[in-house]
């Protein structure tokens, strides 16, 4: 299930990525595409464009189940109904996991710190985002 979780999660941020730019107020610089750029760059490679979007976008489909299968594995099965703090609480977790794994790994690969206002409120409303529709999945399945 946790596999269903991360694809719905990513397909959330797929949806939310006008609120993203709107929130940043321009481009984003944890897009997908700007990460494909980031890694054409430090392979001493300028990608095009279509390359930054195809490669963005694999890249985000596999990180973004990646992360549900993982929280699938790490939440576990409970018996019985969980409550709604729980829940909060486990979805809360995950973003709080990816959110300092992004901010550790991303800021040296794009070039520029996402400890600044905007980027950070963004990147922060795109982790909780994406853990709450991937605990709304487990949860459901469960």
């Amino acid at each position: 299930m946790g596999l269903a979780a991360g694809a719905a999660g990513t397909a959330a941020l797929e949806l939310s990525r006008p609120v993203e730019r709107a929130i940043v107020g321009g481009a984003v610089p944890f897009a997908p595409g700007a990460i494909a750029a980031a890694f054409g760059r430090a392979l001493g490679r300028q990608p095009s464009a279509r390359t930054q979007a195809v490669v963005g976008r694999l890249l985000r489909w596999s990180y973004g189940p990646g992360w549900g299968a993982l929280y699938g594995l790490a939440r576990g099965r409970r018996d019985g109904v969980p409550s709604t703090r729980r829940r909060a609480l486990d979805a809360a977790s995950l973003a709080a996991a990816i959110l300092a794994l992004e901010l550790l790994a991303l800021p040296p690969l794009v070039g520029r710190s996402l400890f600044r206002g905007r980027v950070l409120g963004a990147l922060v409303v795109h982790v909780g985002l994406f853990a709450a529709v991937a605990e709304l999945v487990v949860g459901r399945a469960r």
